[in-house]
């Protein structure tokens, strides 16, 4: 008995090894493979820069961080311009850190002062920064009053265009804010233009798969992502010239998401260079079909 548990335990300790080895070389694989892709994607976009400074925008972002990544450098040009600026931050992002220290909701209210401080960097007023307030993790049970809230502020801003995170991105709340803006375009008979930033899908793209995503989904991810990327719509880039330095800046003004506030080991904070692909030569936008989801029209039914 005790030699057969010995060989089960020998070809498991085996399986994992093979596994580890798997995804070492995954990911070094990954990383030549991400920087054609991105590099592709941004050589077959069309420059919007110049009309993009004069259109007045609604950015939609999941989380406090969010919008001055996925749109920093575009919204300080436009504000450069005298052109207006709201940002609307749908949760408080009061889920990203466990700490014995910092409740979830002290942690909420960190994290909105610092995007209404990131955005006033960037040239948007305070007044400008509307804090919607959802609890992270649960926008998918909340859908409606979350389209209700964002059909509320298309309503009173009239803006000239909406910029939301991408469906892309792997994170739920980025996907439910993205059905939700859809659904209250829908309802409001918005004609604007509407356009997707990507977030996690640039930083991890062309691949999709969630962190923590078993052995089994990053294999079969790892040849239909790509092929699925290829069938993107052609991204609209508005430069980042002279607007780069105040991107980083913003992005560093999120002290609880780039230090660690509270000195506790589980306290993770984003990897010194994980910006850098969010501040070169564009930030890039990809147009939006703004009839509502099929999936959403369920959810909301």
């Amino acid at each position: 008995m005790r030699s057969e548990m010995g060989t089960v335990q020998t070809v498991q300790s085996a399986a994992r090894s093979a596994q580890r080895a798997v995804k070492e070389a995954v990911s070094t694989t990954k990383s030549p493979v991400r920087a054609r892709w991105r590099r592709r994607v941004l050589e077959g976009g069309v420059d919007d820069t110049a009309a993009s400074a004069g259109r007045s925008v609604l950015v939609v972002a999941p989380h406090p961080d969010d919008e001055t990544i996925g749109c920093g450098a575009t919204m300080a040009r436009k504000r450069a311009a005298g052109t207006e600026v709201d940002v609307a931050l749908v949760t408080d992002g009061r889920h990203s850190h466990r700490s014995a220290i910092v409740s979830g909701e002290e942690l909420g209210r960190i994290r909105e002062g610092e995007s209404v401080e990131a955005c006033g960097h960037l040239g948007v007023p305070a007044g400008r920064v509307h804090l919607l307030g959802y609890e992270e993790l649960t926008l998918w049970d909340r859908l409606d009053a979350v389209t209700r809230s964002l059909a509320e502020l298309i309503e009173e801003r009239s803006p000239d265009e909406v910029l939301v995170a991408s469906e892309r991105d792997w994170h739920a709340d980025h996907q439910a804010v993205n059905h939700a803006l859809r659904e209250a375009v829908r309802r409001t008979g918005y004609c604007g233009r509407v356009a997707a930033y990507p977030v996690w899908f640039w930083a991890d793209g062309p691949w999709r798969t969630e962190p923590w995503a078993g052995f089994g989904d990053e294999l079969r991810a790892i040849v239909s992502h790509p092929l699925e990327a290829r069938r993107l719509p052609r991204a609209e880039l508005v430069s980042t010239a002279g607007f780069t330095a105040l991107k980083r800046e913003a992005f560093a003004l999120y002290r609880s998401q780039v230090t660690n506030l509270t000195g506790e080991a589980t306290w993770q904070t984003f990897p010194p260079r994980w910006i850098e692909p969010f501040v070169g030569p564009w930030e890039l936008f990809f147009p939006v079909e703004t009839d509502a989801a099929p999936e959403l029209a369920q959810k909301l039914s």
